[in-house]
């Protein structure tokens, strides 16, 4: 659904009822058959080739679950300098992708665009010949990823390119490629946060891999101008991630904007509702629960949560 002009979208709306169907489950993949990775800091979260992601596929639409994040995860070896097995229409997030629309036709599915899982230097760029970013070439690259996907059946897409101007060029590329009915959800509010950590560490990620266009935890007048930039440029929905450290952004964007909104509930805060429930600390699913319906309640319409199938059976009172 294409995003409508700016005058639109201003002026909030109610915030929907907690739901299975609002959930996104972030999913991770790779190549060939039968692999099964644990993450190293994410508690229950795997990486899985093509054939075992289907199989979870189907075990989240059983509890509810009908959208999906999916991320790449590639060999050391096949890395280059410009992330090249990222764009690869042979890789496993096309090759997931035309998998799982064959076989699940109604899963709403997202595809993550960076650089940093891709390149053999990590970072979320090309370098040019003096190390610096290489903007042009890194623009390229994004377009060529997210190209990649849409072809390959990705219902739409979340580029960690966060320059100014860069959601106008995606839109209008989609366009002109014959994408107009595909979606962009923008990080309208990415914040530079600690709570990264736990994804980081389990996808080789490191800080200086993130966009320098992050925002300052502080600073909540410049993620109202990301968003009413981003909004302007077309995104189809915003970003808020973290979501719980953030609820006052999120009940402001729903003031201002009538935009969707997305809560990104990282690996940080799923970490630390693991580590205090192992410790007896308290429940985990009144947490959980509770977590979830206050990102709901500050105005998100969906939430990212790696809890999305257990949130899903609790929420239809199957556990």
């Amino acid at each position: 659904m294409r995003c409508c002009p700016l005058g639109d979208k201003l002026g909030g709306t109610k915030a929907p009822e907690p739901s299975p169907e609002r959930l996104i489950l972030p999913l991770f993949v790779t190549t060939g058959t039968g692999r099964r990775i644990q993450s190293e800091a994410i508690e229950g979260v795997k990486t899985l080739s093509v054939d075992l992601l289907v199989e979870a596929v189907d075990k989240a639409i059983s509890a509810g679950v009908m959208s999906f994040l999916l991320f790449g995860h590639y060999e050391e070896d096949a890395k280059d300098s410009s992330g090249t097995p990222a764009s690869d229409p042979g890789g496993p997030v096309q090759e997931a992708l035309r998998r799982l629309t064959s076989q699940f036709d109604k899963a709403v599915l997202y595809t993550h665009i960076s650089l940093s899982h891709a390149t053999d230097h990590g970072l979320n760029f090309c370098p040019g010949p003096s190390g610096a970013p290489d903007m042009e070439k890194t623009r390229k690259r994004f377009l060529a990823i997210a190209e990649s996907h849409l072809e390959a059946g990705a219902h739409g897409v979340i580029p960690l390119f966060l320059e100014k101007g860069f959601v106008r060029l995606l839109r209008s590329t989609m366009d002109t490629r014959g994408f107009s009915d595909r979606t962009i959800l923008s990080y309208g509010a990415k914040f530079d946060s600690a709570l990264y950590g736990p994804f980081n560490t389990s996808t080789s990620v490191s800080e200086k891999g993130m966009p320098r266009e992050q925002i300052d935890p502080s600073d909540g007048k410049a993620a109202s101008s990301k968003a009413v930039a981003d909004i302007e440029e077309g995104a189809s929905e915003l970003i808020i991630k973290p979501a719980l450290p953030y609820l006052d952004i999120i009940a402001k964007f729903r003031r201002d904007f009538a935009i969707p909104l997305v809560g990104w509930l990282v690996s940080g805060e799923y970490m630390m509702i693991k580590a205090a429930a192992a410790h007896n600390v308290f429940d985990e699913k009144r947490t959980v629960l509770e977590f979830h319906q206050c990102l709901f309640r500050a105005g998100v319409d969906r939430i990212i949560t790696y809890d999305a199938i257990r949130l899903a059976r609790w929420l239809r009172g199957k556990e």
